[in-house]
């Protein structure tokens, strides 16, 4: 990247043009600012083939498909930038234009095929705005210095790549594909970027593009379409040729190459941990040459990432090759991959689950296919079980539906205890049970954060929540439970689950759609006993039928007043529209809430909302109990004061209170005193004495029907 100053003596009549062609626009300060349009690039590349014929120095005149950037550097951009002393960038515009895209390459590779290049994998990714590359060439000042130091604080492209999102290495053309493993500049840029955590992304020519898709911006839209991302992502990378990154795979830092020696002398004591002012001392040979051990293992087993989608998809007989590529990497603690819509199979798994390296903290694996099976996910049962540093589990099995019952047993048991975040994914997976899954969860006493997305499986019923929900850690802060298209959840299933969650979970997201069997009384438990802690509260009753604005309004009334985001997913219910409309967000609630106290009766809502007062009246909302069994009492009853029902019951003439009332009484004397309380006892007593002859209409008529038999229990009514 050491690049000659170009003084005034050496000007040439074939430069003549270059100044008028692009005239300094003005400095823009900091070099990761100084990116550059893919509209831009081309007015160069133009200039540069219209012209190069006439560019002395060469044996024979140049031809726009021999212009490789040392042409380019050496007849364009020098001489353009010599009497500003700026970069390229600054010939062709004013304003800054921050790094998105950093983009790695060797300066031999051919213009005309990185320009391709560029423009292909721009509409491969399918940017919504118009993205800035970054290139050293056009964004470095090169008359400023004679040289480029990597460890210096203002080193450009350090700064540049801190701020880019996304990390493009240019592989060049097939015929010469080995360059660019076998260039330090190039090493110690992707050593930096996987560093940094950047995404890796490939381009070769003729134009075609790998991208890691796991972390892409766009896949990251998924809303409309789950996974439709992914699925052209794979449709469009399935040509891609693998054998331009295999070399890779024998990358050697100490053998590559830079066109100046200085630049390799300190890219070589950076990679070696020392200090640019470092003097030799023993035993500085044996840590140089760990250091360069790590970093050849590190950037082979990011390689041997990439390309094992790839190798899956077209058959290649290279797995183990990549696992050992893979398992060398012993400084490793991210593994990231999402091999969906591939031909991922059992066989796969199990040479990438013995790869695992023993020091790793986070494994986020994603498959969405349907080989995976049982086999599989036992093999990679075995080798989690040996991690003992694992902090995060991330695996989306969805539609594996090969998946049995003692594959995920298997998963249950060998979870490591050092999980802190859990999340499973087996929607529509051929399970009986998630007792063993349920048991491996109990033994996480670290666990913060849990994901369990089992929809679609028939065998889950409410027997199955509860167990899973006893097993609930009770420092567990975050919760997301899928149960979409469970036909035999019933409410009690809910009232199982909000008995269990932690007083002080901060999160809960709940997914009930197209459950057939959830009511209102399922809505009422989440209503009363819902944590009153919470933050974030998103749940989803899309085609609960069952579900009505009775339920409905109760729950957006008691909402817990610390929340600062909420989803209600309404829609296919029996709710109204414009409490459908007003649960999709904290804001509309409020503002339906608001207008409510403003005009009353609106929507049969109370007056006084429970986020916005506290304690007991002596007169009782109607609206608030309209779904109490009504035993004795009507609808009057409700609106009448409680000193009416305290007359009664000194006169002793006739028992005259229910189920309703009884609980009615108990609200309001906890905040009368102890000469209510007493009053209240005898008034229980008529009751109990009524009760004998009148069970049948003491039994909560709200309750579910496999309740009514047993007069003991109690819908959320009565608690």
């Amino acid at each position: 990247m050491t690049v000659q100053a170009w003084g005034p003596d050496r000007e040439l009549e074939s430069h003549k043009g270059v100044r008028d062609t692009f005239p300094f626009c003005g400095y823009i300060d900091g070099a990761e600012h100084r990116a550059i349009r893919a509209a831009q690039l081309k007015r160069f590349v133009d200039f540069a083939a219209v012209n190069c014929s006439f560019w002395p120095g060469h044996p024979s005149p140049l031809s726009a498909s021999q212009l490789n950037f040392y042409h380019l550097n050496e007849h364009l951009i020098l001489p353009a930038t010599l009497d500003h002393r700026c970069s390229g960038v600054e010939l062709v515009t004013k304003t800054r234009q921050d790094a998105v895209v950093f983009v790695s390459h060797w300066w031999g590779d051919k213009l005309e095929d990185f320009a391709h290049c560029i423009d292909h994998y721009t509409t491969a990714k399918g940017f919504k705005q118009e993205v800035f590359y970054w290139i050293f060439a056009f964004a470095h000042r090169q008359h400023m210095s004679r040289s480029f130091h990597p460890e210096a604080p203002e080193a450009s492209f350090l700064a540049a790549l801190s701020l880019a999102e996304t990390f493009l290495l240019m592989l060049g053309s097939d015929d010469k594909r080995w360059n660019v493993f076998s260039r330090t500049w190039c090493l110690f840029e992707v050593g930096k970027a996987v560093e940094l955590k950047k995404v890796l992304d490939f381009a070769v020519h003729p134009p075609n593009v790998l991208v890691e898709t796991f972390f892409d911006q766009v896949g990251q839209m998924e809303k409309k379409t789950p996974r439709s991302e992914t699925r052209s992502v794979a449709m469009r990378e399935n040509p891609f040729p693998v054998k331009v990154i295999e070399p890779g795979l024998q990358l050697d830092i100490e053998e590559s190459q830079t066109s100046n020696k200085e630049d390799y002398d300190r890219i070589l004591q950076n990679v070696a941990g020392f200090e640019p002012s470092h003097m030799p001392e023993p035993g500085d040979v044996r840590t140089s040459q760990e250091n360069f051990r790590k970093f050849n293992c590190r950037l082979r087993a990011e390689m041997a990432l990439a390309m094992w989608y790839q190798v899956v998809q077209q058959s290649l007989p290279d797995p183990k090759r990549l696992a050992r590529a893979i398992l060398a990497d012993d400084s490793r603690t991210t593994l990231n991959k999402n091999f969906s819509h591939s031909k991922f199979s059992d066989y796969h798994l199990a040479q990438l689950a013995a790869a695992l390296p023993s020091n790793l903290r986070h494994l986020q694996l994603s498959f969405w296919c349907g080989q995976i099976g049982t086999p599989g996910i036992r093999a990679l049962s075995k080798s989690l079980s040996q991690l003992k540093h694992l902090e995060t589990l991330m695996l989306d099995c969805q539609m594996c539906s090969q998946i049995g019952q003692t594959g995920v047993d298997a998963l249950g048991l060998c979870l490591p205890a050092t999980i802190t975040v859990l999340r499973l994914n087996f929607h529509a997976a051929n399970l009986r049970n998630i007792n063993g899954l349920a048991k491996g969860i109990s033994n996480l006493k670290n666990l913060r954060a849990l994901s369990i997305d089992v929809g679609g499986i028939e065998n889950m019923d409410h027997r199955q929540v509860g167990t899973l929900a006893e097993s609930f850690p009770p420092r567990l802060m975050n919760l997301h439970l899928g149960l979409r298209g469970c036909p035999y959840f019933t409410s009690s299933g809910v009232q199982l689950l909000v008995l269990s969650l932690p007083a002080e979970m901060s999160m809960l997201s709940l997914n009930f759609s197209v459950c057939d069997q959830i009511n209102n009384d399922a809505v009422r438990w989440l209503a009363f006993k819902m944590p009153c802690l919470l933050k974030v509260l998103w749940i989803d009753l899309s085609d609960c039928v069952q579900v009505d604005d009775t339920s409905a309004i109760l729950l957006l009334q008691r909402l817990p007043p610390t929340l600062k985001g909420v989803k209600i997913k309404l829609t296919g219910t029996r709710v109204s529209q414009p409490i459908q409309r007003a649960g999709r967000k904290l804001e509309t609630i409020r503002r339906l809430l608001e207008s409510q106290e403003r005009k009353p009766g609106l929507l049969g809502l109370r007056q006084k909302s429970p986020m916005r007062s506290a304690g007991t009246t002596n007169t009782i909302d109607m609206a608030e109990f309209k779904f109490a069994s009504s035993t004795y009492a009507s609808q009057t009853h409700f609106a009448q004061p409680m000193e009416q029902y305290r007359a009664a019951a000194s006169a002793c003439a006739k028992p005259c209170a229910g189920s309703s009332i009884r609980f009615l009484l108990s609200v309001t004397q906890r905040s009368q005193g102890s000469e209510n309380a007493k009053n209240s006892k005898g008034l229980l007593a008529m009751s109990k004495a009524d009760s004998v002859t009148n069970t049948s209409n003491r039994r909560c008529k709200t309750a579910p029907a496999a309740w009514k038999k047993d007069s003991v229990k109690r819908c959320a009514t009565c608690f």
